[in-house]
């Protein structure tokens, strides 16, 4: 933005973009998934070397897995050295969660220059985006991604895609859709500076901490896809919950650009791919939206320029305070875990080995235990064992099954668990915590 263009229209798109990731930042932390890889950052430093095998859990331990988040569980860990434990927290959501904001924005305004329908693209995927700025590395693939679509956009410096590539495969196993994204940009533009980044960004990946290794992360992935249906996030979309129901008018927004010709038959190299993704699971949907949100922009595009009046300097005043206020705002929110999802009496619990459900096996892997019975690491557990998991949280007969098979002699179970309502008289019920209790077998 130009320092004599900073129009009320602008500090609509500024407001979006400072705004919307605050209410995210200040969230309870309830992501266990995030909390393993912090545990997974501070082993990493302590050792001096890079995860190439499970070092938590109880019956994979020693068994060939690679963290494909070293790079950021390298700065978890620093992070956590530095300051207060998890204090730090709320800070990285805003500064990511603004990054990822202010990146649609630029790609949004550099297509349709009218800053007010800038604002209203941004803020639809903004607002979705909200599910998205967690803790966890899941969040900085997002940036990485809208990063790559401003990066397309502009083939002069689609060299940049090069080092974003690079740090990306050592951030999030979603580096493939960085390099299906350079694929379809270009096909869609013929240009052969997109072909180069392309080539180069392949060649880069096999330079990170694993090597060509990092394709084993990516077929353990494949391999064991049947047990990601045990994670909520990678069920299909319920296009009905209003963070995820703005998907339906961006979708819209699309059609309408190739129906008015303002979008173009090479186009659909990009949209169509990303449209048809992003209706494949929860998770793709936010990462559809970011993509998908310049070719709506450019179905918004006025038919006019749009006049910009001689700008007050007062306007410069909002747009500080709305910087000063969001980020003292979000530094001055406490970062805490939600006490009912992770109970602090889990503490006592570091040297015993029972069943739990994979959202406390992160918790206790933050906490320090080296032999937890099942954390979210689906390509490392399987299908085969996330099937017998499921069943035992909702059957007594499966839970004694897995009890008996792995030689434990109880389970810590969410209240409400379902196989609470199964069990017969002779197992044992008692409260463990606000949200927690055990159940041990007749």
């Amino acid at each position: 933005m130009h320092l004599r263009r900073l129009s009320v229209r602008h500090l609509a798109l500024w407001a979006a973009v400072l705004l919307l990731p605050v209410g995210a930042a200040i969230r309870p932390i309830r992501d266990s998934s995030f909390l393993w890889h912090v545990r997974a950052g501070a082993l990493q430093i302590e050792t001096g070397e890079v995860l190439r095998s499970d070092p938590f859990s109880l019956l994979f331990a020693g068994e060939r897995w690679r963290t494909q988040s070293w790079l950021l569980e390298l700065l978890y860990g620093l992070l956590e050295t530095w300051f207060e434990p998890l204090s730090w927290v709320n800070a990285m959501r805003y500064v990511f969660g603004t990054a990822l904001v202010a990146l649609v924005a630029v790609a949004v305004l550099h297509k349709v220059e009218d800053p007010i329908r800038a604002a209203a693209v941004a803020g639809l995927v903004g607002w979705m985006a909200t599910a998205v700025i967690v803790p966890r590395p899941v969040l900085l693939s997002v940036v990485f991604l809208a990063a790559m679509v401003v990066v397309i956009d502009r083939p002069a410096v689609a060299w940049a895609a090069v080092p974003l590539m690079w740090v990306w495969a050592a951030v999030h196993g979603s580096w493939t859709l960085g390099l299906a994204l350079l694929l379809l940009a270009a096909l869609r533009s013929r240009d052969g500076r997109h072909w180069r980044a392309l080539g180069a960004g392949l060649l880069v990946v096999h330079l990170t901490a694993h090597g060509v290794a990092i394709w084993s992360i990516v077929l353990a992935f494949l391999r064991n896809r049947a047990a990601l249906q045990y994670i909520s996030e990678w069920g299909l979309p319920d296009l009905t919950d209003p963070v995820l129901a703005p998907i339906i008018l961006l979708l819209g927004g699309a059609a309408y650009g190739f129906a008015t010709k303002r979008l173009v038959l090479s186009d659909l190299w990009v949209v169509i791919p990303f449209a048809v993704y992003g209706l494949t699971s929860t998770r793709s949907v936010v990462l559809s939206a970011v993509v998908l949100a310049p070719f709506v922009a450019t179905s918004l595009r006025p038919k006019t320029t749009v006049e910009m009046p001689p700008q007050p300097v007062w306007h410069w005043g909002i747009a500080v305070a709305l910087v000063v206020g969001s980020v003292a705002f979000v530094m001055t929110s406490s970062a805490g875990l939600d006490r009912k999802v992770f109970p602090p009496e889990a503490q006592m619990l570091t040297d015993e080995t029972f069943v739990h459900d994979d959202r406390l096996g992160g918790y206790l892997i933050y906490l320090g235990h080296r032999s937890v019975f099942v954390d979210d690491r689906a390509e490392l557990y399987g299908a085969a064992f996330f099937s017998d998991y499921d069943a035992a949280l909702r059957s007594a007969d499966a839970m004694e099954s897995v009890l008996d098979r792995y030689g434990l002699s109880r389970a810590l179970v969410l209240s409400d668990q379902a196989v609470l309502r199964d069990i017969d008289l002779g197992w044992s019920v008692e409260p463990f915590s606000d949200g927690y209790s055990w159940l041990t077998p007749p």
